[in-house]
Parts: C-alpha cells; sequence; structure tokens
C-alpha cells in the first residue's frame, strides 16, 4: 500500500494542494469556496449507498482502483469549474470518487498494519507524506504559475492512474463483509464517531479554510503558496516518524497532549496572523508540528477499533459517514464567519471545539484487541 499511497498523495500534494487556490483566481469568495468544499462532502455523505453497492460487486481491490481512476478524474474536470454545470459536474464526481475510495483505503490500511508496528508504521506514512508535501507543492506551484493549470492537473491525473498498479497487485487481502449502507451504520461505536465526526469539524477549518485564508494574503501567487506548503512539510517530516515510533513504546497519551496543545496554539496563531504574508507562513509551519503528532495518534487509535471490529471496511463507511457531517457543519460555520468578519483568518476558530473533543474523547481510550476479519474476495 506505500507504493500506492506515495503516488496518489504525490497527485493530491502537487495538484490537489491548488485546487482551493485554483477556484479563488477563478473568481469565487472566499465563503463561496468553502462552501464548494461543504458541497461535495455533502454529497459525499449520500453517494455512499451507491458506493457500497459498487464495493460489494467488484470487490476490495477492484472497487479501489475504481475509487482511484475516478480520483483521477477529478483534476481535468476542475479545468470547466468556471461554469456552473462544470463546477457541478466536478462537485458530483469528487463526491462519488471519494465515497469510494476513502473507507476502502481506511480499511486495507487498517488491516495490513500489524498491531506491534502499528503507530511506527503511520509514522512512517505520514513521515513519506511530508517528504511529498515538500517536494509536491514547490513543483506545483512553479508549474502553477509557469505552465497553467491544466499541466499540473493533467500530470496529478496521470499518478493517480499510476496508483492503480500496486492495488491490483495486492493478493489476501480481507476488509470484512460488505454491508448494506443501513448495516453499516450500526458497525461503528461511540467514541469512533465522535472522534471522526469532530476531526472532520477540525480539518474543515484548521486544513480547508486556512488554505484558502493563506493563499489570498500571499497575493494569490502560486509560486509563494506552494514553498509555504513546503516548508510546513519539511517541519513535519521527521517529527512524524519519532511520534510513530514512541506511539509502539506506550506514549501515546503524552503525544496527544502534544498534538492537542499544537493544535490549539497553530489555530489561535492562524487567527490573528492576517493580513500579514510573514507571519501566515510561519503560522502555517506552526500547523506542521500538529500534523505530525496528531495524525498518527488519532489513526492508530481508530485503526485499532476497526481491525477489532473485524469488518473494518463496515466500520469505515459508517465512521467516514461521521466525518462528513462534522465536515460540512464545520464549513458552513468557518464560511458564514469568513462572510461577516472583517478579519478573514477568524474563519479558522471554530475549529477549536474539534481538537477540544478529539483530545476528551481519545485521552482515556485503550487499544482494543483486534478480531478475526470475515472474509470477503480481495
Amino acid at each position: 500500500m506505500m507504493a500506492h499511497y506515495a503516488l496518489v498523495n504525490l497527485a493530491w500534494a502537487s495538484g490537489g494542494a491548488f485546487v482551493g487556490a485554483y477556484l479563488l483566481r477563478l473568481g469565487f469568495s472566499l465563503p463561496e469556496a468553502i462552501l464548494s468544499y461543504a458541497g461535495i462532502m455533502g454529497l459525499r455523505f449520500f453517494a455512499r449507498f451507491a458506493g457500497v453497492e459498487a464495493v460489494r460487486r467488484l470487490g476490495c481491490r477492484n472497487g479501489l482502483a475504481l475509487g482511484t481512476a475516478l480520483c483521477a478524474l477529478e483534476f481535468p474536470l476542475l479545468l470547466w469549474a468556471d461554469s456552473p454545470w462544470g463546477m457541478a459536474a466536478w462537485i458530483l464526481l469528487t463526491s462519488v470518487a471519494e465515497s469510494i475510495y476513502w473507507p476502502l483505503f481506511h480499511a486495507v490500511t487498517a488491516v495490513v498494519c500489524s498491531d506491534a508496528s502499528r503507530g511506527r508504521e503511520l509514522g512512517l506514512r505520514q513521515s513519506v507524506t511530508a517528504l511529498i508535501g515538500v517536494a509536491g507543492p514547490m513543483a506545483g506551484g512553479l508549474a502553477m504559475a509557469h505552465l497553467g493549470a491544466a499541466a499540473v492537473f493533467g500530470a496529478s491525473a496521470a499518478m493517480c492512474l499510476a496508483g492503480i498498479g500496486p492495488i491490483l497487485l495486492m493478493r489476501g487481502v480481507s476488509v470484512g463483509a460488505i454491508p448494506t449502507m443501513r448495516q453499516a451504520l450500526g458497525l461503528g461505536d461511540r467514541l469512533s464517531a465522535i472522534v471522526f465526526a469532530s476531526d472532520g469539524w477540525l480539518t474543515s477549518g484548521y486544513l480547508t479554510a486556512w488554505g484558502l485564508v493563506l493563499f489570498s494574503t500571499l497575493d494569490a501567487d502560486y509560486e509563494s503558496f506552494g514553498w509555504a506548503a513546503a516548508a510546513a512539510a519539511l517541519v513535519s517530516a521527521g517529527l512524524s516518524l519519532a511520534c510513530g515510533k514512541a506511539l509502539d513504546r506506550g506514549g501515546r497519551r503524552r503525544y496527544l497532549r502534544l498534538a492537542s496543545a499544537a493544535t490549539v496554539g497553530s489555530l489561535l496563531f492562524r487567527a490573528l496572523s492576517s493580513g500579514s504574508p510573514t507571519l501566515s507562513v510561519i503560522a502555517n509551519v506552526s500547523g506542521a508540528v500538529m500534523a505530525a503528532l496528531y495524525t498518527p495518534v488519532v489513526m492508530s487509535v481508530v485503526y485499532a477499533r476497526a481491525k477489532s471490529s473485524g469488518r473494518p471496511y463496515g466500520f469505515h463507511l459508517a465512521m467516514e459517514a461521521a466525518w462528513d457531517a462534522g465536515f460540512v457543519a464545520g464549513c458552513l460555520v468557518a464560511a458564514a464567519v469568513a462572510a461577516w468578519s472583517p478579519i478573514p483568518s477568524l474563519c479558522v476558530l471554530p475549529s477549536l471545539a474539534g481538537i477540544i473533543i478529539v483530545h476528551m474523547a481519545i485521552s482515556g481510550t485503550r487499544l482494543p484487541m483486534a478480531k478475526a476479519v470475515d472474509a470477503v474476495p480481495a
């Protein structure tokens, strides 16, 4: 899965990182751009009903390949987002693609990660993400500025399609029997649903809205935005691996406290940095500490609970729905703040509630023992 993850992540780092920026360049306002993301996730919530049926018919491996292929098509379709029909088509395709892709990706990752080294493997994945996050935005920013959006989004689509190769080589991966959507809603658990919904709320402001604010603060310059993203990723790379190893040694609670404190500090810094390119770039780098610590801590708990459920695909199908609900709600609030506040960066502040709830939910949690996974065709 690491080869697939690296290729797809490179596509998102070099092209996907500039989707919001591209929308702003097309003339969308900050609230409108935030609401476009809410539209995608709102539709994704309902697209899962079609997605689960596709996975039931195709199986794990082919379903993940289909989801990846549809994700690749998001990039070229975005070039027509300047028309109402083009924007609607992009939102619809993106919602369907991600409704198929993400539950399967998380389910497979939960199964292939061993219990003894889950933290290290997640830390390694986050380090790969961070390293790609250095080269991807740098190359993407330069290419967007000098070659144009068509070249960048075309290259990103090609990298996504290349990520299908490692998927087709997978053998013997079982993600549990494929449930109906109604059955899946009963496979999650209350704590995981709270964590996923809160993480969606946090992401809406901390990452989505902030990325749009940062691009605007940097005078809508693709190169400057790419360099700012690369600098943050460079800081994150080493910290992620160190955190992952500490989790396997039993340091989860300590790193959770550090991750929560870093997230709160970074959010406050971002909210107060509006109008200053220098402060905004520093605030963006401060978020790298959060990403390095937060992701391995939270996902190690989630993947352990998914694996222990015995039906990880159904588990993640339900939990991704909770994430969508939290993200959409967070985007609606962030868009309202952006529309009514004279200081655009204040739209990230509502995300504070997300990290507070995640911390409270996970701080006293013990990792469950894994159950046998019901078989499903790869």
